[in-house]
């Protein structure tokens, strides 16, 4: 009975995708034009995040966002990171300096927009705990920018 209660919970449970990293979006309104749309990575115990900027592309990837071309909104500036929970160190994974996140990762990036409409964005992202990595990850969000509430992601891609 022992035996077939642990290989259900290793089929049941060692099947489902490992997603350490929990992603959200929020639309805030600077003023009738301008918007900033505000990524929140959460991220598991453990787990960490690689910024925008790594010393070179021979490491981890590092999280990239993707904002399709669309008539209806323009960006001001890149993408901003925020200093909280970030940290510069060497990886010796990597054998390298690295600059990530863990706990949890803020991004946010300045739209001007004078319709309304929807924004689709994709982000590209690795994960690493201790010495293992995920592959890398795409997320993809259909943002609306009239709506001020935490938005889901609308699809994952593997």
């Amino acid at each position: 009975f022992l035996l077939t209660f642990v290989s259900f919970i290793n089929i049941t449970f060692g099947q489902q995708k490992l997603n350490p990293v929990h992603w959200t979006v929020q639309v805030k309104k600077i003023d009738a034009d301008n918007y900033d749309i505000v990524f929140t990575a959460k991220l598991d115990d453990g787990w960490e995040l690689y910024s925008q900027f790594l010393e070179n592309d021979e490491g981890p990837l590092a999280t990239t966002f993707i904002f399709q071309k669309n008539d209806s909104y323009s960006k001001v500036g890149a993408v901003k990171e925020s200093w909280l929970n970030k940290k510069k160190v060497y990886d010796e994974m990597f054998d390298m300096t690295v600059v990530k996140y863990s706990k949890s990762a803020v991004f946010t990036q300045r739209v001007k927009s004078s319709s309304s409409g929807n924004t689709l964005v994709m982000i590209e992202y690795m994960t690493c705990k201790a010495t293992s990595c995920l592959p890398p990850r795409y997320i993809e969000f259909d943002i609306d920018l009239n709506k001020t509430t935490i938005q889901k992601p609308s699809k994952f891609v593997d």
